[in-house]
């Protein structure tokens, strides 16, 4: 008996051992001061680069992720996605110093979020089909909600070029061609998104040419499966935050409408755990608000292991690892 318990005493501080981070892991300190603000880094691996941020000081108070099986979900989405991505994206943020209210609402719910108050108000749509609740061809909520100040961040589908209504008793719910006269900047022959592009089974592509941001957002997602063109983006005001392909296709990208703002991923995530990630580095780098605000203005690594910067006026430090856990973060 004795034997049994030192055995369990054993193992339970192998465990803790295990999570708890050792006295030598990588860390970050930063110190804000009149003239300028301190970043300090330490236990950097050789050859690792930790980059920082001068970052827009504004934040998301509350986000949404809409998902309802009882309507079409896109490419990507289950049961367990749509579970989990609230849960990673709630760790995710709070590791790079964000604390934001995360929930889940079903195509009832998003009518109800996208007619209340928008700014600070951000909605995911991972698999890039909205319900009939909020969405016909003869109208779109979403529209005015970004409109109003709202962010919306998408994937999965072109977007909102398709909407789903209701499934009735286990059957099939049917996805629908929305009308794209509704965005006559995005989808017109000028725009930097195609009107033709299809949802079922689309020829997959990818980026593999560094856009300028991608130093400061740091984000790996590189599929360019839906169309946004880099160059018509950057022509109405939006930035491409990750990747180019060879036809200059965006895999992430920002652009404002009205007084908000939509973050779109090229294809589907890969799954929930990736899309927590992504998201929150779009989130912590400010690149969902203002891309073209966001630079780099440091970067340590073993050799430098301390910088002191100074910090535009409604900006603030944030720093990161590489992917794929851009892990030490300091803030």
């Amino acid at each position: 008996m004795r034997e049994s318990a030192w055995l369990l005493v054993a193992c339970i501080a192998a465990v803790i051992a295990g999570v708890l981070p050792s006295t030598s892991a990588p860390a970050v300190t930063v110190i804000d001061a009149r003239s300028a603000t301190a970043v300090s880094a330490a236990h950097l691996p050789a050859g690792s680069v930790l980059t920082v941020d001068a970052v827009p000081s504004v934040s998301l108070e509350r986000v949404f992720e809409y998902d309802d099986s009882r309507y079409a979900r896109g490419r990507g989405m289950s049961d367990r996605f749509a579970n989990g991505l609230p849960i990673h994206l709630k760790a995710a943020l709070a590791y790079r110093g964000i604390d934001a209210r995360i929930g889940r609402v079903d195509a009832d719910g998003l009518r109800q979020v996208l007619s209340g108050a928008a700014q600070g108000v951000c909605v995911i749509v991972p698999g890039g089909i909205l319900p009939g609740t909020v969405r016909t061809k003869g109208r779109d909520a979403m529209r005015s909600f970004l409109m109003r100040g709202g962010t919306v961040i998408w994937a999965g589908a072109p977007f909102d070029l398709f909407y789903s209504t209701r499934g009735v008793d286990g059957t099939s719910t049917p996805v629908s061609a929305a009308d794209p006269t509704a965005w006559p900047q995005l989808y017109s022959s000028s725009g930097p998104l195609d009107a033709h592009d299809r949802v079922d089974s689309p020829p997959l592509h990818h980026g593999t040419i560094e856009a300028p941001l991608d130093r400061a957002t740091g984000l790996t997602y590189d599929a360019t499966t839906f169309d946004v063109d880099a160059r018509r983006l950057g022509a109405i005001g939006g930035a491409p935050l990750a990747y180019i392909d060879s036809v200059d296709d965006s895999s992430v990208s920002q652009l404002p409408i009205g007084r908000g703002r939509v973050v779109i991923f090229g294809d589907a995530f890969a799954d929930e755990m990736d899309a927590a990630r992504e998201i929150a580095q779009v989130v912590a780098t400010g690149a969902w608000f203002a891309p073209r605000d966001v630079r780099v203005v440091a970067s340590l690594d073993s050799s430098r292991i301390r910088a002191s910067i100074d910090v535009p006026r409604g900006h603030h430090v944030f720093a990161f690892g590489e992917a794929p856990f851009y892990f030490p973060f300091g803030y």
